[in-house]
């Protein structure tokens, strides 16, 4: 017999441990971050301004029949509204000097609420033409505070969020419309159609709360807040849809351009 050659083991392979995509620490991470609070905050201010625009929009009818107000009549207040609104927004500004950005934001949905009620309680047409105007000053100031929060939490999440605020502001004013139609439905009065509205718009303010955005520059995130890529760098908006972009650590004269949206 011939001794044949040493037959080697095999080494069976060991078992490999892998991390898990996200661990605890990360997930914990990711729940702190403030970017989505923040996006909430405005989703909501932006649900507001929808759900009183709507309010007031479907209550037309049934303002113009309480105060037998003449079709003129009408359409002259519902013109003072995109007027005042105007003068809102640069109220709005003033407003967010003093008291900033976020108590702008909910003293504007306040004001819109106290304009609704005032719209549906409103005793004569003087009071009814004040509360117009007090209501589209109110959409002014909420126009120019949502809109620059907006813009800053968009920055940081490093892409458009825009459509999110915007669907908000849809789903709150079919909402309202809901409900006026289901007021209307039950023979309720414009003052208590207008009142329900009033308390849906204050509701939505009492959820408002400032969340401060992190002080590191602008970079991606995800939806649950993790960074992505690298920091965008320093963004001051110019003018409607204009923007200048600072590159971080470089010298600011070599790496200033212009982006428009």
């Amino acid at each position: 017999m011939t001794q044949g050659a040493p037959v080697r083991e095999r080494k069976k392979p060991r078992p490999t441990m892998t991390a898990p995509l996200q661990t605890p620490a990360r997930r914990r991470s990711v729940r702190r971050s403030p970017l989505a609070p923040a996006r909430r905050t405005v989703a909501t201010v932006f649900a507001a301004q929808g759900a009183a625009v709507a309010a007031v929009s479907t209550a037309v009818p049934v303002v113009k029949e309480r105060l037998s107000l003449s079709p003129l009549t009408m359409t002259v207040l519902v013109v003072a509204v995109a007027l005042s609104a105007g003068v809102g927004s640069f109220a709005g500004l003033a407003v967010i000097r003093r008291l900033g950005l976020v108590a702008a934001m909910r003293a504007a949905v306040v004001a819109a609420a106290t304009a609704l009620l005032l719209i549906g309680w409103a005793p004569d047409q003087a009071v009814t033409a004040v509360s117009y105007g007090l209501f589209g000053m109110a959409l002014g100031c909420i126009d120019v505070s949502a809109n620059t929060r907006a813009a800053a939490v968009e920055r940081h999440y490093g892409r458009s969020v825009f459509a999110s605020f915007y669907a908000a502001w849809s789903a709150a004013g079919v909402a309202a419309a809901l409900v006026t139609a289901g007021t209307a439905d039950l023979g309720r009065p414009a003052e208590y159609t207008l009142t329900a509205q009033a308390g849906l718009v204050l509701a939505l303010a009492l959820t408002v709360r400032a969340h401060e955005l992190p002080t590191d520059p602008p970079c991606a995130v995800s939806d649950q807040g993790e960074p992505q890529g690298e920091p965008r760098g320093e963004s001051v908006l110019l003018g409607r849809g204009l923007w200048v972009e600072l590159a971080p650590g470089r010298p600011v004269e070599k790496t200033v351009w212009i982006r428009t949206r």
